[in-house]
């Protein structure tokens, strides 16, 4: 069991959260640590290096702390994670009936664009749609 404690701290996410995924079936971690792990990690994977895995456990344990790291990796996370933390986003409030609804793909693909300001105006749009201040991810004062 150690070895997979130990594993929480791996530079490979997919191990990382391989192990939290380990520790919370047999009921060793809590909640809230798995939460802290997430808000950690998400933001970091790519498609090479854990994301499926690290969203599929998001969206098990869909915390507002974990949905915010969603909603502000949509507009400001990598290239890799965007397009599918608002999926997920859409997923979670109810809108969408998958964690990747290709009924929504036109809309999760806006935030794949490298223009910020484009990406912008999805996430406002995204905010409305789930009734969420929009600044509420991206302003700690909010």
């Amino acid at each position: 069991m150690s070895a997979i404690k130990s594993a929480l701290q791996s530079d490979k996410y997919e191990v990382r959260i391989r192990a939290i995924e380990r520790l919370s079936e047999k009921r060793i971690i809590s909640e809230r640590e798995i939460e802290t792990l997430l808000v950690e990690t998400i933001p970091l994977v790519s498609i090479l290096n854990g994301q499926t895995f690290t969203l599929r456990l998001a969206e098990k344990y869909p915390t507002p702390a974990v949905k915010r790291v969603l909603l502000w990796c949509a507009l400001h996370g990598n290239d890799d994670v965007r397009v599918h933390a608002a999926a997920l986003i859409y997923f979670l409030n109810g809108i969408a009936t998958s964690s990747f609804d290709w009924n929504y793909r036109p809309f999760y693909l806006r935030f794949g664009d490298n223009n910020l300001s484009n990406r912008k105006l999805a996430y406002d749009e995204l905010c409305e749609k789930i009734q969420v201040d929009p600044r509420w991810a991206i302003d700690e004062s909010a």
